[in-house]
């Protein structure tokens, strides 16, 4: 085999590996806010509309709005049903996150990101290459990851478009990027990369400051580690602290100043999903049943429960983890406690909780907001 085909095969497997863990290996959700313990035994439906849903995003923005997302445009609905604002786009793949006041919705593959808040459009950013990655953070500042020939380039941008840094990296030299975070105030960013030669293999984490202390430092990259044979799929910012989810377990790094080390939790069995919340980390393990494990930021096992549902997604709110099939869901608080199950007759698409006891039932041709009680 030839030096060009064998750099293709090698760049191939890392595309299935990202494509493999982002579609259902891990799935990580970000958790803030306080722990409802009351348990629900019955619920009442206090809306329902009919809608065409094969095609569409849902989620939750604020308190009482939720988000639809389409090839052909995004809007902005209260619970009644009543339309707040739309805007409409063409996409061919579009990809929605959320964080505080912001909403970002991404053409992935595409070259357009656009940027909303409670009032409608905030900007539109037209990148030079493809789109693979991007995030947001609470104070609307986007950091994209675009693609073209081998090489990878990470911008991060103000709500107002203008370009804070940005950063070039090659595929043969750094390897492919899994993740990137954003701390609060947008000042600095962690990235993981995953590198191989086709033999032996490493993730690579790079931490970047943009304020002040950054610019004492080459290219404002304030320190990086190489993970030999480990896999860091995830990268989450917590306040100060940043949280890399490997498929070994977690790592969680100080980045006060110079990043430092300060937690590393080994888990032996496979990983299912991981889950952020503002003072602790679960994670969901594949055992002989399915088992949450709670840590609090010190790396010390808090909690320790059974998951009897064979769940295809996770989502969680400030008060609880909802974990669903195509035909049940249990709804869990943080520490593993059940606040409500229920098998339906019907196929569902998608569960979000608006409140601590409203949530929005999607399935194909019909969406209902429900209240437990």
């Amino acid at each position: 085999m030839d030096k060009n085909n064998k750099k293709n095969n090698r760049k191939r497997k890392i595309y299935l590996l990202s494509f493999f863990l982002i579609t259902g290996v891990i799935f990580a959700i970000t958790v803030k806010g306080n722990i409802d313990r009351n348990g629900f035994s019955t619920y009442e439906t206090i809306m329902e509309f009919e809608h065409n849903n094969s095609q569409v995003i849902y989620d939750v923005y604020g308190n009482n709005s939720i988000v639809l997302v389409s090839r052909d445009g995004i809007r902005l609905i209260d619970t009644n049903g009543e339309v707040i604002w739309d805007y409409a786009y063409t996409m061919r793949r579009p990809r929605l996150k959320i964080e505080e006041n912001y909403l970002a919705v991404a053409d992935y593959a595409g070259q357009y990101i656009y940027l909303f808040d409670e009032s409608g459009i905030v900007n539109k950013i037209y990148t030079n290459n493809k789109i693979i990655d991007f995030a947001v953070n609470e104070e609307g500042y986007i950091s994209i990851t675009e693609e073209r020939n081998n090489r990878h380039f990470i911008t991060l941008y103000t709500k107002d478009g203008e370009v804070i840094a940005a950063s070039q990296t090659n595929f043969e030299r750094n390897g492919y990027p899994l993740d990137v975070a954003i701390s609060n105030d947008g000042t600095r960013l962690a990235t993981s990369y995953y590198y191989t030669d086709g033999v032996e293999s490493e993730s690579r984490l790079t931490f970047y400051n943009f304020s002040n202390i950054g610019q004492n430092f080459i290219e404002r990259i304030l320190g990086s580690f190489r993970l030999e044979a480990t896999i860091i799929p995830k990268v989450e910012f917590l306040n100060n602290n940043v949280v890399f989810f490997s498929d070994k377990g977690f790592l969680i790094y100080e980045m006060i100043n110079n990043p430092e080390q300060k937690v590393k939790v080994e888990i032996e069995e496979e990983i299912r999903s991981v889950i952020t919340l503002e003072n602790t980390i679960g994670v969901i393990l594949e055992k002989d049943t399915k088992v949450m494990e709670v840590y609090n930021l010190k790396g010390e096992k808090i909690n320790s429960t059974s998951i009897e549902i064979d769940y295809n997604n996770i989502v969680a709110s400030k008060n609880q983890i909802i974990l669903h099939n195509d035909w049940a869901y249990k709804i869990y608080s943080p520490e593993g406690n059940l606040l409500f199950e229920e098998t339906l007759d019907w196929a569902i698409q998608q569960i979000l909780p608006i409140s601590a006891d409203e949530y929005v039932l999607v399935s194909i041709n019909n969406t209902q907001i429900i209240k437990l009680q």
